[in-house]
C-alpha cells in the first residue's frame, strides 16, 4: 500500500508510514474505487495526417497507443486520470531511493582493528617486558583517503582546523587498547589485551565502523637469563663491641657499591644476631637489561660471629676465668687490709660469700661500664687494742667491662673493692659492708633502671629479709652471740683502759634496750638500735675510791632478719657512755648513774623512736 501523504509504499499489514510516520490511508493500486473514469469526450477533429502520430513537443500520444483498462472492452478506448497519491508515492520512492543512494556513496569503510594490533615483547625470560598498539601507519595506508569528517566538523567553519587534524588523528583519540600485564614475563604466558573505544563518538565524527574484540596473546621469543649470586662480595663488618656493635657493608665487586645494599639492622649488633642484607633495586628486568644475568636472590642472612661481647650471664663465664678471679679479690682484699688497717688491727678467716653480675639493659644509653662483677669475700675485722668488737665485713671485688672473644675473657683495669662501713662510731671504717644487705641494697637495688642483676652461691638470699619490730623478733640464739660479743668487747676495753690500781668484777648482763625507727627505709642502720648492757663492780685496788656499779650498753645498729633465721647486724658502734667515778678524778667507758644512761639512750631518741626496755633496765626512766 501507498501512504497518501507521502507516496512511500508500505506492508499491507502496516498501520503507520515508514517514511512519514503518519497513520496509512491509502488504497490499493488498480482498485476500481480509486481511479477515476473519465467521461467519454467529445470526438476531436483531426487532421488526416496527423492521425497515429505523436508531437515532440509536448510528447502526446496516438489513440491506438494507449492501453485499455482492464475489465473494458468493446468500446472504444478512452484515457484515464492517474491519482494524485500515486503520483506522491512515486516520487517518495523515488527520493528514498536517491537517499539509500546518498548513504552508500558517503558511508566510509569498517575498519577490523584486530587486525592492526602489535603486541612487542622483549627482554629476558622471567623477567620480559611487552607493550600494545595499533599500527597506525598501516591503517592510514589503507582507508587514509577513504575517512571523512561528519557533520560540522566537514563544514567550512573548521576547515582551518582540519588543516592541522585530519581524520585518523580523530579515530586515534577514540581507540585504546591495554594489557593485564607488561612486566616480569616469561615464554608461554598469556598476555591478555582489552579495547576501550568510543564507539558513539566515531560515529558521529567519523564515516567509517570499527570492529573489535578482546583475546589473548602467548609470550615468545624471550631470551634466557642467568642468574648470579651477587652476595659472594659482600663482607658484613663490625665496629665496637657486642651487643654494642655497628654492622657495615664492604663490597669487593664491581657492579655495585656497598650503598645498594641495605641492613634491616646496624646497631646494637652481639653474636648469634641474624641480619638481613637486601639489595635496594627490586626491579629484576634492569638487572637484566644492564648485565644480561639476573642476581640469584635480592636478600641474604648473615649470622654474626667472632665478636668480642660483654658477658652478659654468670654461665658465660668460664672456670678458669672464675678461679683467677676469685684469687685476684683476696689478693686486692689482702693487700687493703696490710697497707690501711692501723698496727692493732687486723683481718682474718677471709673466705668466698658469692657473686652479684649487673649487665647493662638494652637501651640504657652510655654507661661507664657495660658488665660489673663483685666477688664477694667475707672477713672477721679485729682490734687487739679493744677499740671495737670482732666485726664481719663483706668485701665486694669489682671487675668490670668482662669481655668474651677469641682471646678468651678479659676485663678493663684493676679489681676494686666497693662500699665502705663504720665498724664502731666514726673513728674506725672500712671499705666493705658489715651488712650484706647494704651491699645487695646499693650494688643491686640501685641500679635495677640501667641492670640487670644476677646474683648467687649464698649472696641471693639478701634479696629477702624481714625488718625487726620487737625485742621478741630477735632470736635467742643471736642475742646470746651478741651478748657475748658484748662482754669481750667490755672486758677488753677494761683491760686496756683501767689502770693497774682498778679493777672490774661481777660483770652480768643488766637488760636490754631496743629502738624501733617510727619511719622505716632504705638505710638499715637507722631502721633499729639494740643495746645489750652489762653491769659490773669497779673498785680501787688501794681504796682511792669506793666501790661502784657501772652499766655498759654496748650498741648494735640496724638488726635484720634473713632467710633460714638468720639475723645480722649492719652497724657496731660498740660501747656506748663516759662516766666519772664519784670522789675521784678517774673517768671510764659506761655509765656510773642508770638515769643518764636512760636519758641518752632513750630519752634523746624519743622523736624518731619507739623503745622496749628489759631486765633491770626497766626501773630507769618512764
Amino acid at each position: 500500500m501507498f501512504c497518501k501523504y507521502c507516496g512511500v509504499e508500505n506492508n499491507d499489514e502496516a498501520r503507520f508510514c515508514r517514511g512519514c510516520g503518519k497513520e496509512i490511508i491509502a488504497v490499493p493500486v488498480n482498485s476500481s474505487a480509486d481511479v477515476e473514469i473519465p467521461k467519454e469526450p467529445e470526438p476531436e477533429k483531426v487532421e488526416p495526417e496527423s492521425v497515429g502520430q505523436t508531437t515532440s513537443s509536448v510528447g502526446t500520444e496516438t489513440m491506438s497507443d494507449i492501453p485499455v483498462p482492464p475489465g473494458i472492452s468493446g468500446k472504444p478506448e478512452k484515457k484515464k486520470s492517474i491519482p494524485g497519491a500515486v503520483i506522491a508515492g512515486i516520487c517518495a520512492g523515488f527520493a528514498v531511493l536517491l537517499i539509500v543512494i546518498a548513504v552508500i556513496l558517503n558511508s566510509g569503510p569498517t575498519i577490523k582493528l584486530d587486525d592492526y594490533l602489535v603486541v612487542e615483547t622483549e627482554g629476558y625470560d622471567g623477567y620480559g617486558t611487552a607493550k600494545a598498539y595499533i599500527d597506525w601507519g598501516a591503517i592510514e595506508e589503507k582507508y587514509g583517503k577513504k575517512l571523512k569528517l561528519r557533520g560540522k566538523l566537514a563544514g567550512p567553519e573548521y576547515g582551518e582546523l582540519m588543516g592541522l587534524f585530519g581524520p585518523l588523528d580523530y579515530l586515534q583519540e577514540f581507540v585504546r587498547v591495554s594489557l593485564d600485564k607488561t612486566s616480569d614475563l616469561s615464554n608461554g604466558d598469556e598476555l591478555a589485551y582489552s579495547w576501550n573505544v568510543d564507539e558513539e563518538l566515531v560515529k558521529q565524527t567519523l564515516n567509517c565502523n570499527v570492529k573489535f574484540s578482546d583475546g589473548n596473546q602467548k609470550v615468545e621469543g624471550l631470551e634466557p637469563v642467568e642468574k648470579k649470586d651477587i652476595f659472594k662480595d659482600v663482607i658484613l663488618e663490625y665496629d665496637g663491641i657486642a651487643p654494642n656493635s655497628y654492622a657495615h657493608i664492604n663490597y669487593t665487586g664491581s657492579e655495585f657499591s656497598p650503598y645498594n645494599f641495605v641492613l634491616d639492622k646496624t646497631n646494637n649488633i652481639k653474636n648469634g644476631d641474624i641480619i638481613k642484607v637486601t639489595l635496594d633495586v627490586t626491579d629484576m628486568s634492569y638487572y637484566a637489561g644492564h648485565f644480561g644475568w639476573v642476581p640469584e636472590s635480592l636478600s641474604k642472612d648473615f649470622k654474626v660471629s667472632g665478636l668480642q661481647e660483654y658477658v652478659g650471664s654468670y654461665g658465660d663465664l668460664s672456670e678458669d676465668f672464675l678461679s683467677k678471679a676469685r684469687k685476684d679479690a683476696e689478693d686486692t682484699i689482702l693487700a687493703y687490709a696490710a697497707s690501711s688497717y692501723g698496727k692493732a688491727s687486723s683481718l682474718s678467716d677471709l673466705s668466698y660469700a658469692g657473686y652479684i653480675l649487673n649487665s647493662a639493659k638494652e637501651g640504657s644509653g652510655y654507661l661507664s661500664s657495660y658488665n660489673n662483677l663483685y666477688i664477694i669475700l667475707s672477713g672477721t675485722v679485729s682490734n687487739t687494742e679493744g677499740k671495737f668488737a670482732n666485726t664481719k665485713v663483706y668485701f665486694p671485688v669489682r671487675f668490670s667491662n668482662i669481655l668474651t672473644g677469641d682471646d678468651g675473657i678479659t676485663y678493663d683495669g684493676k679489681p676494686n673493692i666497693e662500699g665502705h662501713s663504720n665498724i664502731d662510731s666514726i673513728w674506725n671504717s672500712t671499705k666493705g659492708y658489715i651488712n650484706p644487705l647494704n651491699c645487695y641494697s646499693e650494688l643491686v637495688e640501685a641500679n635495677r633502671d640501667q641492670y640487670d642483676s644476677e646474683c648467687g652461691d649464698g649472696f641471693e638470699v639478701y634479696d629477702e629479709y624481714e625488718t625487726i619490730g620487737k625485742l621478741d623478733d630477735i632470736g635467742k640464739g643471736y642475742r646470746d652471740s651478741l651478748g657475748a660479743e658484748a662482754k669481750d668487747l667490755i672486758e677488753s676495753n677494761a683491760a686496756k683502759d683501767y689502770k693497774d690500781n682498778m679493777a672490774l668484777s661481777d660483770l652480768k648482763v643488766s637488760g636490754e634496750y631496743l629502738l624501733i625507727a617510727k619511719n622505716q627505709g632504705d638505710d638499715f642502720k637507722l631502721n633499729n638500735k639494740y643495746y645489750v648492757v652489762y653491769s659490773g663492780t669497779v673498785s680501787s685496788i688501794k681504796g682511792k675510791f669506793d666501790p661502784v656499779t657501772v652499766y655498759y650498753p654496748v650498741e648494735y645498729d640496724g638488726i635484720v632478719k634473713l632467710p633460714g633465721d638468720e639475723y645480722m647486724v649492719t652497724a657496731s658502734p660498740g660501747l656506748q657512755g663516759r662516766s666519772k667515778i664519784p670522789d675521784s678524778y678517774y673517768t671510764i667507758d659506761g655509765y656510773v648513774d642508770g638515769t643518764e644512761m636512760y636519758s641518752d639512750i632513750v630519752t634523746a631518741n624519743r622523736d624518731n623512736y619507739t623503745y622496749e626496755a628489759s631486765g633491770d633496765l626497766t626501773s630507769f626512766g618512764n
